[in-house]
């Protein structure tokens, strides 16, 4: 059973490792301004615009130190590592539902109550991603074509593709 409550890239969020407390999202409704003289403003509505996605929760790197638990200060670092490589990401449930390609646009972290060796009891972080649309294109001229590459997360998306093709038959 996948206890990933989602999974961003290779990355599972799980009440263990990386838990949630909390999950914001936001669209941007797109509207241009004309100012006019002696008047209120217009507003002419142009489409929408970006989704974000915006989590938070609490890591306690502590708990692993004294069985060797890597895992236990590296929940934030391997995101950094995600987020350096520019990539948009498949963000996918616990359930395999896919809900498209999402860049992380901000990783915030505050390390809080410092033992005396240096090491820290919990850590908060935030997460900010904005969806990437299927048709965007990235720095290299495009992200494989527009066609994004799915076969490495085939496993975990396969519920998902299962789903679509009842839809279809």
């Amino acid at each position: 059973m996948n206890e990933a409550l989602f999974t961003l890239g290779d990355i599972p969020f799980t009440p263990k490792l990386r838990p949630i407390s909390g999950l914001s999202s936001d669209i941007d409704f797109v509207w241009a301004v004309m100012s006019r003289i002696n008047m209120e403003d217009s507003l002419q509505p142009t489409g929408v615009g970006s989704k974000h996605l915006s989590f938070n929760g609490v890591t306690f790197p502590t708990l692993g130190m004294e069985k060797n638990d890597p895992a236990g200060t590296k929940q934030i670092q391997e995101l950094e590592e995600l987020a350096t490589e520019q990539l948009p990401q498949p963000l996918i449930d616990g359930m395999g539902n896919f809900h498209g390609f999402w860049a992380i646009t901000k990783i915030s972290e505050d390390k809080e109550n410092f033992l005396r060796i240096g090491a820290h009891l919990y850590s908060t972080y935030i997460i900010n991603l904005t969806r990437v649309p299927m048709d965007s294109t990235g720095t290299d001229g495009d992200y494989r074509n527009g066609a994004f590459n799915l076969s490495k997360y085939r496993d975990q998306i396969k519920p998902f593709l299962t789903k679509l093709s009842t839809l279809f038959n």
